[in-house]
């Protein structure tokens, strides 16, 4: 039992540490009030994920994250995209993370062949990638609607943050 103030004059080093070691981090979303439109049936890369909420390392350029030297290992990523189509016809809406440009996760979020489709639907996709220095990932999504006309990445005017992409180094 202690009573009192106490001081601790040392601490050590490999069970406390004010330094995070599970970076590099980073987490960047959607923040405009345009919806850019995407062609059907097409895997289009994301760019417009640029409102940093933070990067600890300096590591994502708006549309990408690279593995900075000496950082390699485990990481827990995620990305979400909020779609829309006009006319309620979106029939397909997938989103894939890319790793040095090619797919390594990729989520079938909606299939669909009634006639009427969706009008808005969320993809969502996450995993943990073993990845080494200079690796880099991005976000693609990929509709398609009943009409064959494009649909769109919805957009954030209202904050609700749910176009985003984030990693962050698992500690291991």
């Amino acid at each position: 039992t202690v009573t009192g103030a106490v001081t601790a004059t040392t601490f050590e080093s490999s069970t406390f540490s004010k330094t995070p070691t599970n970076t590099p981090a980073f987490h960047a979303y959607y923040s405009g009030n345009s919806s850019p439109s995407l062609s059907n049936n097409t895997w289009t890369k994301v760019t417009l994920l640029t409102t940093e909420t933070l990067d600890t390392d300096s590591a994502y350029d708006g549309s990408k994250f690279t593995v900075p030297s000496g950082k390699g290992g485990y990481y827990q990523v995620a990305a979400s995209i909020n779609l829309y189509a006009d006319n309620n016809d979106m029939k397909n809406a997938r989103i894939a993370i890319y790793k040095n440009g090619s797919a390594v996760l990729q989520s079938y979020s909606l299939i669909n062949n009634y006639a009427a489709g969706i009008r808005h639907f969320t993809v969502y996709s996450s995993g943990v990638l073993n990845l080494s220095a200079s690796d880099y990932l991005e976000v693609y999504v990929n509709t398609t609607t009943n009409g064959g006309t494009s649909s769109y990445i919805s957009n954030d005017a209202n904050g609700v943050g749910g176009n985003f992409f984030s990693a962050f180094k698992l500690i291991i």
